[in-house]
């Protein structure tokens, strides 16, 4: 295929091409393409020469080659030319074996495209022949009316119409599915399926058949069958997003009956199985709804806050301010909606399916639609506009006009099926009665239940009674009927009135356990000794309670003045730090009860005061237990006060405060909402345990003074003309401890501890065992005196008889007396037997010379006493000071 060049041209051509080494001889591979290789550095002289000799494409004359160059030169070209032959030879070679396959390919290749051409030359020749031997075509026939309503023709287009239905049914089929127009989508399934059954039909007696026609549908359209195999797909797809679009409870009454009568029409549903489907997916929206909320655990709380989560969630610790805390707003509006959605669901399910299956006025809606379907006219009043569904209307936005009209009259007109007569087609009233009563019942327990959980997230009774009145208002604007709304609100009254009262409960369970942990607490410091100034009334009282400073910061001023105000009532009463601290957990949440019974009262009206009473009778038992637990841990703390120096008297000294508080001061029986019987016991006992704290607390005190004034213990012996020190001392640490007691007392009360401490004192001074048994005749008459003066109850214990017999053994027992009453007069001031006693004016006169009488009621006493200011003269910066018997000067 590659014509072999001549010497001479290959001569030429490698001369040309490749350089030549006159030196060493050897020829070297000639470059392809052009390129030049390794050997382009050789000596220019040779390479001149061979250019010169060969030219491109030109032959050269073997004569003018021997007349030019010498013969040693000619061998030289001859070898190089011959070398240049050898390389070009393997070169070819190495080529033509690389490419051997494509060549037999491309051979190959070029016989088949010959052929093939021959062929199709034949073929033609062929056409030609045979076109040429037909004869010739008949003439046009003139065109008319006939023609264009050949048969044959418009059975085609007929033919084409259905078809076209048919294959664009999908299309607008998933268009109405997913604009939730499932009645359309239904009419236009049925009419697809008639339309396939008028396509497959083959009766031979029928002469409206397609084969009547002319045309084999089933043989030449196989695409029908598979189309309607697509199409027929649709109607489970139909049935079951209509069974889902149920569980919308905004749809309309208009939109639900179109649906049910969609499920009837494909699903071959009797109308109470379409109720009870109605029902069925509206419970499940129900469920779906009360399961969905989902109350986030709150975040924990800062110290400075005053709510604090305990036994449930419910506050314990009580502020001024109870408005709704900034955390319980999020859980109130998630609480709000959640019972809005489900009383919507259950108003509208309830409202929807009267508007479909209710008849008591005559036919149901969806009875009169059924009905509408199967009569002749285009329109009902007695229907909706939205459900005035034709054949020719659904068709208008399906396919064209055009096609429209080529489709049979039957087919343009068709409507679904509908047996009237059967009992699949209507519903009784007291059937779709009983099945609406039973729904409402069902979805109102589970709602009841919805409601408890979601209340229990609620802390405080004002949040629970925010949602009652925002669940009252929804109810009553629904569309329920009044028997139903009754039931609703009777519901959510019931659920609302057992939390208040479980939060009560918990609430006065969380006192009664705060004020015993502060109880003990309080005695504990007391124990410790850090309390016991704060738990002194006669320091307290004389604590000096800072001015309120009015700053720019307040915007109301009255804030700092009734906290100032409230200081000062606090001190005149002798309410200490410690013992308000004790009993303000009771009284704060007596007062907090208190205030949300009043306005629980005053929200109610005449139709909720069961909710009221019911609510009354749960708090009234649950406050009853924390009086009688309050007086347990009072009385527990009092039996485990133990020991024998000062801390136990003090402690019994607070138990008395806290019980005397309790019973009389205390504003927490009349707040805490106990019935009269419950807050008289709760008194009772707190008096009597008062009574024994006193009782203790008085042995205890009198005998540490009796133990702590022994004569034993007196370092120095004394000369003593009057009472002894020891009984001076013992009377006055008996006075102070009393004062401390008994300062906030009335007079009466003052004085009747006062006796009966004093008859006990008496008692054991007398008894053996303290040291006193060698007491003088000063002491035994000063203590006479002291029980003549008053009106003792140690009279009738025999204390004044043991009295009057020592003084009996005693000489001179008279003067004794006489000096006794000269003892009572200077002891006047600070003695407890006669600080509030009237004196018997036959032994005790007042001249009326003092100028304070009130202050000296056994008048002043007869015997001068020098003051250390008769012995000193006032000095210089004490002139303006008078002293009696000193003149100005």
């Amino acid at each position: 295929m590659f014509r072999r060049p001549s010497a001479a041209q290959s001569a030429s051509s490698t001369a040309g091409n490749g350089n030549i080494s006159s030196k060493t001889g050897s020829n070297m591979p000639i470059p392809i393409s052009g390129t030049q290789g390794p050997t382009t550095k050789r000596s220019a002289s040779n390479s001149t020469t061979t250019a010169l000799i060969f030219k491109e494409g030109q032959d050269f004359k073997t004569d003018e080659l021997f007349a030019k160059h010498m013969v040693s030169e000619i061998k030289g070209i001859q070898g190089r030319l011959r070398t240049d032959a050898d390389a070009k030879k393997e070169e070819l070679r190495q080529m033509v074996g690389e490419r051997y396959r494509d060549l037999l390919q491309a051979s190959s290749s070029i016989i088949s495209i010959a052929r093939s051409s021959k062929r199709v030359i034949e073929a033609l020749d062929e056409s030609r022949l045979a076109i040429r031997g037909q004869a010739d075509p008949p003439l046009p026939r003139t065109s008319s009316v006939a023609n264009v309503q050949d048969r044959h023709l418009h059975a085609l287009q007929v033919l084409a119409a259905h078809m076209k239905l048919l294959l664009d049914a999908p299309e607008h089929l998933w268009r109405l599915i997913e604009r939730k127009k499932f009645f359309p989508a239904a009419w236009l399934f049925l009419l697809a399926r008639v339309i396939h059954r008028a396509l497959v039909r083959s009766d031979e007696q029928d002469d409206e058949t397609w084969k009547s026609r002319g045309v084999d549908v089933l043989a030449e359209f196989p695409l029908i069958q598979r189309q309607w195999d697509v199409v027929s797909q649709f109607r489970s797809q139909i049935i079951h997003k209509a069974t889902l679009w149920l569980r919308d409870a905004s749809s309309s009454i208009e939109d639900t009956c179109a649906t049910l009568v969609t499920l009837h029409l494909l699903d071959s549903r009797p109308l109470h199985d379409t109720l009870t489907a109605v029902f069925s997916q509206r419970s499940k929206t129900l469920t779906a709804a009360l399961a969905a909320i989902t109350l986030s655990e709150p975040s924990p709380l800062p110290s400075s806050t005053s709510r604090q989560r305990a036994n449930g969630g419910i506050a314990f610790s009580f502020s001024q301010d109870t408005s709704t805390s900034t955390l319980a707003k999020p859980r109130i509006r998630e609480v709000k909606e959640s019972l809005h959605n489900a009383l919507t669901i259950i108003s509208q399910t309830m409202y929807v399916a009267r508007g479909v299956f209710d008849g008591t006025s005559g036919c149901a809606l969806i009875e009169r639609v059924l009905e509408f379907i199967q009569s002749d006219a285009d329109k009902s009043p007695s229907v909706p506009t939205e459900l005035h569904l034709t054949t020719q209307a659904l068709l208008i936005n399906v396919t064209s006009t055009a096609h429209f009209q080529l489709l049979p009259q039957n087919l343009q007109s068709y409507k679904p099926y509908v047996d009237l007569t059967s009992s699949s087609t209507s519903l009784r009233q007291e059937q779709f009665l009983t099945q609406l009563n039973d729904w409402f019942l069902q979805s109102n327990k589970l709602l009841q239940s919805a409601v408890e959980r979601w209340f229990k997230e609620l802390e405080t009774v004002k949040e629970v009674w925010n949602v009652r009145f925002a669940s009252r208002r929804w109810i009553n604007a629904s569309t329920l009927a009044d028997q139903e709304k009754s039931r609703l609100e009777e519901m959510v009254d019931k659920t609302c009135s057992e939390r208040i009262a479980e939060i009560w409960i918990l609430m006065l369970k969380g006192a009664s356990a705060t004020f015993e942990a502060t109880l003990d607490v309080s005695l504990r410091a007391i124990g410790s000794g850090s309390g016991d100034t704060g738990n002194s009334p006669l320091d307290f009282l004389f604590n000096t309670v800072a001015l309120p400073a009015l700053s720019q910061s307040y915007t109301n001023h009255d804030i700092p003045l009734r906290k100032y105000r409230s200081s000062l009532k606090q001190q005149l009463l002798g309410r200490t730090v410690l013992l308000d601290s004790v009993l303000r957990t009771l009284e704060q949440c007596a007062k907090h009860v208190h205030e949300e019974i009043c306005m629980i009262r005053a929200g109610l009206g005449d139709e909720t005061k069961s909710m009221l009473n019911l609510l009354t009778q749960r708090h009234e038992t649950a406050a009853e237990e924390l009086t009688i637990s309050s007086v347990l841990i009072l009385e527990k703390a009092a039996s485990q006060i133990d020991g024998d120096d000062d801390k136990p008297i003090q402690k019994l000294v607070f138990l008395a405060q806290i019980t005397e508080e309790l019973a009389s001061r205390s504003s927490f029986i009349d707040q805490v909402g106990c019935d009269q019987s419950a807050s008289d016991a709760f008194v009772d006992k707190l008096n009597a345990l008062n009574n024994t704290v006193l009782v203790a607390w008085r042995q205890r005190t009198v005998s540490k003074i009796l133990l702590r004034s022994k004569f034993s213990l007196r370092v120095i012996p004394t000369s003593i003309t009057g009472p002894t020190p020891e009984l001076l001392q013992a009377l006055v640490a008996l006075y102070e401890a009393l004062q401390e007691l008994t300062f906030r007392w009335d007079n009466t009360l003052q004085t009747s501890f006062t006796q009966d401490a004093l008859g006990l004192f008496i008692e054991l001074w007398l008894r053996e065992g303290y040291g006193y048994e060698k007491s003088t005749g000063h002491d035994l008459a000063l203590l006479q005196e002291l029980t003549n003066s008053t009106e003792s109850q140690a009279k009738s214990s025999g204390a004044l008889q043991k009295l009057r017999d020592r003084l009996g053994q005693i000489a001179d027992s008279s003067d004794l007396n006489m000096g006794s009453v000269e003892h009572v007069k200077r002891l006047q001031t600070f003695s407890p037997a006669t600080a509030d006693c009237r004196p018997d004016p036959g032994r005790y006169q007042n001249d009326g010379s003092d100028k304070l009488p009130n202050l000296l009621r056994y008048g002043p006493p007869t015997t001068e006493i020098q003051t250390t200011a008769e012995f000193t003269k006032p000095g210089p910066r004490f002139g303006l000071l008078l002293v009696a018997g000193e003149s100005s000067s």
